[in-house]
């Protein structure tokens, strides 16, 4: 112990007597320990942390199943077939996202919510941290008025008050009962901020999916038991059902692998990134540790001739790489800790509800770790090439100023090509990710986002209990629109592009349904002005005009893709479709596809009704603007709530910020990438540099000798540059091939781009090698500067 409190001292000595060289390690590990630290704190809380609920490793998802689609959530049907036929499932509960627009609180609010089966609580083992959760009942229709709180909606609206219980909350126009109010962190799925129960015993279709499922394991049951019981369920629909459940099955998914399956992808790519950071750091600094320890030479021989073991030498050398680690480790602490508030900003909600991405016991347990082993990874190399016994010929050496000898000068080179190596990797995979992203930019979204403005709002059944009421105040929301300054155009969907919309299975007249697989569409109903509005176009026939009112013609619109897919070479316009079966549309125009789900899948088959024959209750409201977007915010919110007071707006946002955040999740994955290759490149080259500043430090009597007899600068010039690439140009070879066998891991990240993208695979290496060259150049210009008498002197 006191020979360890020896070496602590004497190792913070010496880095206090450097405080340029200990300043710069320290900053150097504090990169690389603080990116690591930082995306560990992701993955512990995501990937690692059990989900907050008892025996969690007893809860699964159900999801519908069928070969065509895909996943599917689950109509109400299926579900409680699923429910009686399932005995492994202890419970099995069912939910879906809703809104309510609460009244009756000062402005009127449009709240996110969720209903669910009366034991949804239970199944999760959730209990309420105020009154209580649903009873058994609860769920059936005209019994289903009571309330769960949020704890922040609890806080937010009714200031935290413990005598909530028993009062009301006007939700959609009509009193709901408080019941309780959740833990202070429970979100799960749908991030609600309040809970009401579904209509358990409502009719409906087998194929009006909107539900998801949730289950609990009962002791001692497996997931693959669960699963072999919904199998034989499902067979048994289908032969019950050949019209809706035909080749529909069911899927156990366990949760943990649910909520955590899109975000493991991309935090192990993180976390692969931020390692190979964290080794070109290490050998970064272990070339500088090399180059001390090349001047240090002399006085460790020394050391050693005076009785200091080999042993002891290395000790005391790895003390002191340990320290300058911890230092690094403790502001690379605190640099995480900015990352992470800056990445929970961006983008991380992951996975919903489930985790807070926070510096914990683990965290700290992982920086404490990773610090003691780059400390001795940095400190391995110069502790190694310690002298031997053979003290003579390091001290002639020393003497001579060619201390660290060709033994070092290769160490040191093949460090910096690891270096080289590993900054290419992470560069190519950045490329690839940018490259992937920019084609995400360009893809063709069948509109136009430029200047217009949506907002939602939802006609409550209370108040718009008849569809004529509901067509009224389409048409007169409109002409109110229409005459305020600013609008160019406007229109009234059912879903906007990028937000999703439901997929509604359909048939045509005169063919059997579903005898080509599955035959849905996502389904629209919009007013004659949405597609004017959105920049839609026209491909055949005509748009929806004024006078397909409720009482005329059904029509519909179809999409290019529908089109295609259902009457391939043959003209659809006057043809017939049905979403029930019994009411037919015909189909009076082709429209160009629109990506509604996602901008990362191609567009779906998609079907356009007039919103006056087909009402909606939850609308959106699209506005082509002249100037800027948001600036008719308050202009708009006035003429609603001319129309009627107790409507919230919500969902305010222009197509560009749609589209913005579409592609947010891409964008966060090249910025990150994106840092770290620029952090590993700017490593890189101060290996390179710095072999190259040592070399001809080391080297200035050879110098100096050479150009005595005779050598000219371009030639001493040719010589440093050719000795420092070296080692980078086969760092860059040696990282092109791992770069090709790794790229692969990438795939699921990229749209439109190749793994194997050949333009990448080319631009990064040239791209590398100018900077290796600038690396290089920089120092061995000085090398042309040596006066030849002046170096000989100084020998």
């Amino acid at each position: 112990m006191d020979t360890l409190v020896q070496d602590l001292r004497f190792g913070l000595r010496l880095l206090l007597r450097q405080p340029a060289f200990t300043l710069l390690v320290v900053l150097t590990l504090a990169l690389g320990i603080g990116a690591n630290t930082a995306i560990f704190s992701m993955v512990n809380g995501v990937l690692l942390r059990p989900l907050p609920f008892p025996w969690p490793e007893r809860l699964v998802m159900v999801w519908g199943h069928h070969p065509d689609i895909g996943r599917e959530t689950a109509s109400l049907p299926d579900y409680q077939d699923w429910r009686e036929g399932a005995p492994a499932l202890e419970h099995l509960e069912a939910g879906t996202s809703t809104f309510f627009n609460l009244t009756g609180q000062g402005e009127p609010e449009r709240i996110t919510g969720a209903r669910t089966t009366a034991g949804f609580f239970q199944a999760l083992r959730v209990p309420a941290a105020l009154g209580r959760t649903f009873e058994a009942g609860e769920d059936r229709q005209g019994n289903n008025r009571v309330v769960v709180l949020s704890h922040g909606l609890w806080k937010r609206h009714l200031g935290a008050n413990p005598e909530v219980l028993g009062r009301t909350l006007t939700l959609d126009g009509l009193p709901h009962t408080i019941i309780g109010v959740a833990p202070e962190h429970f979100r799960f799925l749908w991030d609600a901020e309040l809970w009401a129960p579904l209509e358990a015993d409502a009719q409906m279709g087998r194929r009006s999916d909107f539900l998801s499922v949730i289950g609990r394991l009962a002791p001692g049951a497996t997931v693959e038991r669960a699963q072999a019981e919904l199998t034989a369920v499902a067979s048994r629909l289908e032969q019950q059902y050949p019209d809706s459940n035909a080749r529909w099955t069911a899927k156990v998914v366990p949760l943990h692998e649910e909520l955590v399956g899109e975000a493991r992808p991309a935090l192990l790519i993180f976390m692969g990134a931020v390692g190979l950071v964290l080794l070109i750091a290490c050998a970064n600094v272990a070339n500088l540790m090399l180059a001390r320890s090349s001047r240090r030479q002399r006085e460790l021989a020394v050391r050693a001739a005076l009785g200091a073991s080999r042993g002891r030498l290395i000790r005391q050398m790895l003390t002191e790489s340990v320290l300058m680690a911890l230092l690094g480790g403790m502001l690379g602490l605190l640099l995480a800790a900015w990352g992470i508030d800056g990445l929970r900003a961006a983008q991380l909600s992951l996975v919903p509800g489930h985790s807070e991405i926070a510096i914990d016991g683990w965290v700290l347990a992982f920086t404490l770790g990773l610090s003691l082993v780059t400390g001795v990874l940095f400190g391995l190399a110069p502790a190694l090439s310690l002298p031997s016994r053979e003290l003579d010929g390091t001290l002639r050496a020393g003497a001579r100023g060619l201390a660290g000898g060709m033994s070092l000068r290769h160490l040191r080179g093949w460090l910096v090509l690891g270096e080289v190596a590993l900054a290419l990797v992470l560069l190519v995979g950045a490329a690839l990710l940018l490259r992937s992203f920019d084609q995400l930019q360009r893809v063709d979204t069948g509109f136009n986002p430029e200047g217009v403005l949506t907002l939602r709002v939802m006609l409550p059944q209370t108040k718009y209990p008849e569809d004529s009421q509901l067509t009224a105040f389409y048409q007169q929301l409109t002409e109110r629109v229409a005459a305020v300054p600013g609008v160019e155009s406007s229109g009234v969907t059912s879903a906007v592009p990028l937000g999703g919309a439901p997929a509604w299975s359909f048939g045509i007249e005169g063919e059997t349904p579903g005898a080509n697989g599955v035959q849905d569409a996502e389904a629209f109903a919009v007013s004659p002005g949405y597609f004017r509005t959105m920049a839609i176009p026209l491909r055949s026939g005509r748009l929806f005009e004024p006078r397909d009112g409720p009482t005329s013609q059904q029509v519909v619109l179809i999409s290019q893709t529908l089109a295609r897919r259902y009457w391939p070479g043959r003209d659809p316009l006057g043809a017939r479709v049905s979403v029930d079966g019994t009411t037919w549309a015909t189909v009076v125009g082709v429209v160009g596809d629109v990506r509604a789900d996602s901008i990362q899948k191609e567009p779906y088959p998609q079907l356009y009704f007039p919103i006056t024959q087909m009402p909606r209750r939850t609308i959106f409201l699209a506005v082509q603007t002249v100037g800027e977007p948001m600036s008719l915010v308050s202009a708009l919110r006035r003429e609603v709530n001319a129309l009627d007071p107790d409507l919230p707006l919500s969902e305010v946002l222009t197509m560009e910020q749609r589209f913005g955040r579409a592609v947010e999740k891409p964008r966060v994955n090249v910025l990150l990438l994106g840092i770290f290759s620029v952090v590993a490149l700017l490593l890189a080259g101060m290996g390179i540099y710095g072999v190259i500043s040592q070399m001809v430090a080391q080297r200035t009597r050879e110098i100096g000798i050479r150009m005595a007899l005779g050598a000219k600068p371009g030639d001493v010039l040719r010589l440093m540059i050719q000795q420092g690439l070296t080692p980078a140009l086969a760092g860059i070879a040696l990282g092109l091939v791992a770069a090709w066998v790794g790229s692969s891991l990438l795939a699921s990240l990229l749209y439109g781009v190749s793994a194997k993208d050949p333009l990448s695979f080319l631009l990064v290496p040239v791209f590398l090698i100018s900077v290796s060259l600038l690396a290089a150049w920089l120092p061995a210009r000085r090398a042309t500067r040596v006066d030849p008498t002046e170096a000989l002197r100084q020998e």
